[in-house]
């Protein structure tokens, strides 16, 4: 009963920070252009070893899409293949994915305090840490492959904690994390491995069990990815040949060739950046609790919280070994973080709210109004339907173009356009639309306004309500 207006609240925030932008037209442009390679995907256009982005998509050589493993597009292909096209099917999944990994932190929670029930309540705690460090939400606003990747590591790190804290051997268990652990790498590549650590963290900061059942359980688990890797690659050519061009042209190509920041550090900055309202949290509240220690009925589990704070360093930390570097690549590790600054303020939070008196007019007031946030935001959400969160004149130009062009079309551009890849994936996921810099050969031509050469004369303007472009059609 008395946590009851904090889960709630938090329930309110989550949906808060994630509904209203969800609903709305427009995603950032990695995104998008993942939603198109698996929509193409529930459309027969590419397969699942060789996914299809457009006609002008060229990497390393070839047209095919391999900038990732390809799970994730399977994956969501099937929910355009059972829900049809809506913008709204990549956007169930996404919010599909955000509720399974707050699930999987409250189960992770209760499993940390199997022998505590009341703070096994106080679940909301980590899951409203993690869902307001604002690159997460964002990351779940705009269908980053990190949800997928991080769902699949939380499930892998609660079979490998139950493990861990197991009395008895139990290796099916074992067996199960591991198995994700290859769902996560199949996910997103080389970060989706942390997993691995899990048990040899644990017996770092537990030392409840040999270190030969530390050595040969990270072993198997290392074990278990390993071949089914191998059986795949070796009893499918496709397979084989998809990986190898992912791992060895892209995954190293880009690491080698493509840096996106300065400094190895900027990855520390960015995930102190991110933390640094929980930072500020759990250190006042900290204070706080050493200084009421005398009247606290609850330890901390100091063992509990630097496992899962190891754990979700040994997430982040890694990126720094690349110079390729984006906050969001961090998202699998914030519910680790989350959980393991939670468990050094839980036991103060959790004595503060028993005792809490439930009769009285501000608990019975804190309850309403966390009802009433809950409900509101379900209410402001509905509104944001029909309604764009970013690239306003872009889509009204794309949908505009969508009207006049026949799907599956490729359009001529210029330079400058084409190098404009939000528009790109907004017309591949619309209309099956493709650009290409060649100009000369192609039936429509796109251009920038008041911009057509004279060596276009052969090409006739089109009446069309375009804010950025000018549409025009060869004349024959």
């Amino acid at each position: 009963m008395r946590q009851r207006p904090f889960q709630i609240l938090t329930a309110a925030i989550f949906f808060a920070v994630i509904l209203p932008a969800l609903v709305q037209d427009g995603m950032f442009m990695d995104g998008m252009l993942y939603t198109s390679v698996a929509h193409n995907l529930a459309n027969g256009i590419g397969t699942f070893w060789e996914p299809f982005f457009s006609t002008s998509w060229e990497m390393s050589g070839v047209n095919t899409f391999h900038e990732h493993p390809p799970l994730v597009f399977g994956i969501q292909s099937i929910f355009f293949k059972i829900f049809g096209s809506s913008i709204y099917v990549e956007r169930g999944y996404v919010l599909l994915t955000a509720i399974a990994t707050a699930y999987m932190i409250h189960r992770i929670w209760k499993l940390i305090y199997v022998e505590n029930l009341q703070l096994q309540k106080m679940s909301w705690l980590p899951i409203l840490f993690w869902i307001t460090i604002p690159v997460c939400f964002w990351s779940y606003q705009n269908n980053m492959q990190e949800n997928t990747m991080g769902l699949f590591c939380s499930i892998a790190i609660y079979f490998g904690i139950q493990f861990c804290r197991a009395d008895a051997m139990n290796w099916s268990q074992l067996l199960i994390c591991g198995n994700f652990i290859f769902l996560s790498a199949f996910s997103k590549g080389v970060p989706g491995l942390f997993p691995l650590a899990c048990v040899g963290i644990y017996w770092m900061t537990h030392f409840n069990f040999s270190i030969i059942k530390m050595i040969v359980s990270t072993l198997l688990l290392v074990l278990i990815p390993v071949i089914i890797i191998a059986i795949i690659y070796y009893s499918n050519e496709s397979a084989a040949s998809s990986l190898s061009f992912y791992f060895n042209s892209r995954l190293m190509g880009r690491v080698e060739a493509a840096p996106t920041v300065d400094s190895r550090f900027y990855i520390v900055g960015r995930l102190i950046s991110e933390l640094l309202g929980i930072i500020i949290i759990t250190s006042l509240l900290g204070l706080f609790q050493q200084l009421k220690k005398p009247i606290i009925e609850h330890t901390i589990q100091w063992k509990d919280a630097f496992c899962f704070l190891l754990i979700g360093i040994s997430a982040a930390i890694p990126l720094a070994l690349t110079m390729v570097q984006k906050g969001f690549y961090m998202v699998p590790a914030f519910p680790y973080l989350a959980i393991g600054f939670s468990i050094l303020i839980a036991p103060l939070i959790v004595d503060f709210i028993s005792k809490i008196n439930t009769k009285k007019v501000a608990f019975k007031s804190l309850n309403f109004i966390s009802i009433v946030l809950l409900i509101s935001v379900f209410i402001f959400t509905s509104t944001q339907f029909g309604k764009r969160k970013r690239d306003n004149d872009l889509l009204s130009d794309v949908y505009e173009i969508g009207k006049i062009i026949p799907t599956h079309s490729t359009i001529g551009t210029s330079q400058n356009i084409w190098n404009n890849w939000s528009l790109h994936t907004y017309l591949v996921r619309h209309y099956f639309i493709s650009l290409e810099k060649q100009t000369s050969n192609h039936t429509f031509l796109l251009l920038k306004k008041a911009n057509r050469p004279k060596e276009f004369s052969n090409y006739k303007k089109l009446k069309a309500s375009l804010n950025q472009f000018d549409l025009f059609q060869k004349i024959e």
